[in-house]
């Protein structure tokens, strides 16, 4: 092969790899998007607990937050599968 036809063949790997890549990285961003988090107050809201029962699920780790700026934040179907996990148990 030339060196033309070479430089062409990397050019079109290099193009097929970013395709793939933005595929992944669309998949990532839709999924990330349709995510909802909860705050404190919306979990002791949902579970109906009080501060020091929402404090002991947390030092249990029944409920394990993301420690972010701000306060702590929990992904909703994380909340919702550590009430049932909790409702099977009979522990909410």
């Amino acid at each position: 092969m030339k060196g033309s036809e070479l430089i062409a063949e990397e050019i079109s790997q290099l193009k097929n790899s970013l395709n793939k890549l933005t595929g992944i990285a669309n998949s990532l961003l839709e999924l990330f998007t349709n995510v909802e988090l909860m705050d404190k107050p919306q979990v002791m809201d949902m579970l109906k607990v009080s501060d020091s029962t929402y404090k002991r699920l947390v030092k249990d780790e029944v409920l394990k937050p993301m420690k972010l700026l701000g306060g702590d934040r929990f992904y909703k179907k994380d909340v919702l599968d550590a009430l049932e996990l909790s409702r099977k148990k009979g522990k909410l």
